[in-house]
């Protein structure tokens, strides 16, 4: 049962598991609380007191003791009577320091020291390997004691709000940790180390001013919140990349390389990336990503097409392959329906686009753009190739007559010359004002694989 004030506690006696003071006026210790033999939780807090009896130790059932935001300047040595002790929270008083005896407390797990005048970490801290949360934030801190790093149970540690300029690389040792908050100091570096913790999910090295951009610690493997990499106006961003790396299950060392591109980078090198890597970004569902991606391998990847080579689609391609399959035999080029070992290029569809996860080999992305484009070229198609400015000008107008039958002459005509992209703007008008459901998609069959790497042309 619990009690929110002394004269009820007695009242209920031996029944009494937890007793909260809240905001009470207690400039000593109401020795009534030593009546209370089964107490497991005190809680005394914003209550001015200003010290703590010897005969703590008398309450030998409490687990959890909480004196926090009081004027207390020293803890009793009986403090380390408390054999059951897990949660100890003194924040916000004037200690300077800490009981040796503190380290007898086996069972503690949770130390929580922040608001105080610790000018160094307290040694009893060393000796208490068996922590798993220790918060220190809001002390005078200038460094930690190497002798940090014995604390190998730690998964929570809080030590922002402090005046530290470097870190032990020692920290390196607290495989366990989750959480890290470093906010709030004057960190010059951060030790490489750092970025390996294998569980370590959430960091902040914000307010660090002279701290660069710590972009290492995007590798974290276990990573799921990082402040201090940018501002605030683009704290949800980096979340966003965040979790959607962890979503798809993408190796940590991408989430630099995405962030990179994020932040606009222009020289990002997508192709460091295996095949197999980079189809797991084009399956991310971001748009912006997919034509980042596609114009950059589109760009300097130009395909090498020659006999022998095995094309195979990937995603929803707007390329009919009857339209188009005389026309890949002709030039000793084959087509595979679905991906094995014999592809050497890969036809990316239209985005949006899902594509299986491909293995690391050395395939050549082409476009469908790029291939009709190549088509045209190889079998010398005069309107794509050159076309001749009162053929473009006919063509035109027949377009925007409106009327079917010229437009279908139009159409019969490009499918013999080659598609001139100089025609592009004026089928897409065709597209987007035609009524008719069959010549519409005559029109799309035609002209959208010739703009499927244009985002403004995509269909819907």
């Amino acid at each position: 049962m619990t009690a929110y004030n002394i004269p009820q506690a007695l009242t209920l006696g031996d029944h009494i598991t937890e007793l909260i003071l809240e905001a009470q006026a207690l400039e000593t210790w109401p020795v009534e609380i030593f009546a209370l033999k089964n107490l497991r939780i005190l809680r005394i807090r914003h209550c001015g007191l200003k010290s703590v009896p010897a005969d703590i130790g008398k309450l030998k059932h409490l687990d959890e003791l909480d004196l926090s935001h009081n004027a207390i300047t020293k803890l009793p040595a009986g403090i380390g009577k408390l054999d059951r002790l897990s949660v100890l929270h003194v924040s916000g008083n004037r200690l300077s320091t800490l009981p040796a005896s503190l380290s007898r407390c086996l069972t503690l797990r949770e130390l929580d020291i922040s608001g105080n005048c610790f000018s160094r970490c307290p040694p009893v801290v060393l000796n208490a390997p068996w922590l798993a949360r220790l918060r220190v934030a809001d002390n005078q801190l200038h460094k930690l004691p190497a002798a940090l790093g014995n604390c190998t149970q730690l998964q929570e540690l809080d030590l922002s709000h402090n005046a530290l300029t470097t870190l032990p690389t020692a920290l390196s040792k607290l495989v366990k940790l989750r959480k890290l908050d470093l906010s709030h100091n004057n960190l010059r570096r951060l030790p490489a180390a750092l970025s390996k913790l294998p569980w370590l999910e959430e960091i902040d090295v914000s307010d660090n001013p002279a701290l660069p951009q710590p972009i290492a610690l995007l590798a974290l493997p276990a990573l799921k919140r990082l402040r201090g990499l940018t501002g605030p106006e683009k704290t949800d961003m980096l979340d966003e990349l965040v979790d959607a790396c962890n979503r798809h299950k993408l190796p940590p060392a991408w989430r630099k390389l995405l962030w990179q591109w994020r932040e606009g980078a222009t020289a990002v090198d997508w192709l460091t990336l295996p095949a197999a890597d980079l189809s797991k970004l084009l399956n991310l569902s971001w748009p912006e990503l997919t034509v980042a991606i596609r114009a950059y391998l589109f760009e300097l990847r130009p395909s090498q097409l020659a006999p022998g080579a095995v094309i195979t689609p990937l995603g929803e391609c707007l390329i009919r392959y009857h339209d188009i399959e005389a026309r890949l035999h002709q030039q000793g080029i084959q087509w595979r329906e679905k991906a094995d070992k014999t592809p050497t290029h890969l036809l990316l569809g239209a985005p949006p686009i899902q594509l299986p996860i491909l293995k690391n080999t050395p395939y050549i992305f082409i476009g469908e753009r790029e291939l009709l484009k190549w088509l045209d070229r190889i079998e010398g198609r005069y309107l794509a190739l050159d076309p001749p400015a009162e053929k473009l000008e006919m063509l035109r107008r027949l377009l925007a007559g409106g009327d079917r039958q010229k437009i279908m002459l139009a159409l019969q005509i490009v499918k013999g010359g080659g598609m001139p992209d100089e025609l592009l703007p004026d089928f897409q008008k065709v597209i987007i004002n035609c009524t008719d459901p069959g010549l519409r998609n005559e029109l799309v069959n035609l002209a959208f694989p010739y703009l499927s790497e244009i985002p403004s042309y995509q269909t819907q």
